[in-house]
């Protein structure tokens, strides 16, 4: 008898995790704007979606980074801070009618 196929599973990273947590708070937001109407609260959770993560890609050591890392950090804190920052100010600062 052979010895046994031993399948080896890869764990994902924790910046992989980071991203899928990241882009499912960014869908209900979404969701949140397209099936109940409320704008405002929906493009504060997408801000907030990607404000945590840029805190995910500035926590992460870049071996564990996964799929938060596309450039270099620093130019990927400044874009997902800046997209959430632009999304939260647009979102307070449109007057209710």
């Amino acid at each position: 008898m052979g010895r046994p196929v031993t399948r080896w599973v890869r764990r994902p990273s924790s910046g992989t995790m980071a991203y899928v947590g990241m882009a499912a708070i960014c869908v209900f937001g979404l969701a949140v704007v397209v099936l109940l109407g409320q704008w405002r609260t929906g493009s504060l959770m997408m801000s907030a979606g990607l404000m945590l993560g840029a805190i995910a890609r500035v926590l992460l050591p870049e071996r564990l980074s996964g799929l938060l890392r596309v450039r270099r950090k620093w130019i990927d804190v400044l874009m997902l801070n800046g997209a959430a920052i632009m999304l939260a100010f647009m979102a307070l600062a449109i007057p209710e009618r």
